[in-house]
């Protein structure tokens, strides 16, 4: 009873980190509305699919070392920020960005994206750990982000 306890602790810690880090990221978005509101991925950067690694370099352009004089530049810096966080933060993580007129399937949130609707969201997934160490996998993980855990709506789009 201890055990289960204990991870259900972990897991509030870490369903408040995600909704923490999806709160940050709809704030960077708000602050560059313009680039945020294109629903196409080649022209906004906010709207990715990523999966953390743990072995995972980050090399991407940073405002502080050179100029982002575009919106798209800035984007391009708060993603790479954005997800250098989530890596650190969350074990196993996943987010996806979109345009998501249905984020849910039969009220179980899903990783598709419809790519239409004027709200664009953020889903995150992180591994979670058994308690049962009889069925445990090679990882120690239960559930690899097999479904989103947090999704939030971003901001209005159109």
């Amino acid at each position: 009873m201890l055990t289960a306890a204990m991870q259900a602790n972990r897991e509030a810690k870490l369903q408040s980190v995600a909704v923490n880090l999806g709160r940050e990221l709809g704030e960077l978005m708000r602050a560059n509305k313009a680039i945020a509101v294109q629903t196409s991925s080649s022209q906004n950067p906010y709207l990715f699919d990523y999966t953390a690694t743990t072995s995972t370099s980050f090399s991407a352009r940073s405002c502080m070392s050179s100029s982002c004089d575009t919106g798209s530049a800035i984007a391009t810096a708060d993603v790479a920020e954005w997800q250098v966080k989530l890596a650190d933060q969350l074990p196993g993580a996943r987010a996806v960005v979109c345009y998501d007129s249905t984020p849910y399937s039969s009220g179980v949130p899903q990783w598709g994206c419809s790519n239409s609707g004027s709200t664009a969201v953020v889903k995150i997934g992180w591994s979670r750990l058994r308690t049962d160490r009889g069925t445990r996998q090679a990882n120690g993980a239960i559930d690899l982000a097999g479904r989103p855990s947090v999704v939030l709506p971003l901001i209005a789009g159109m």
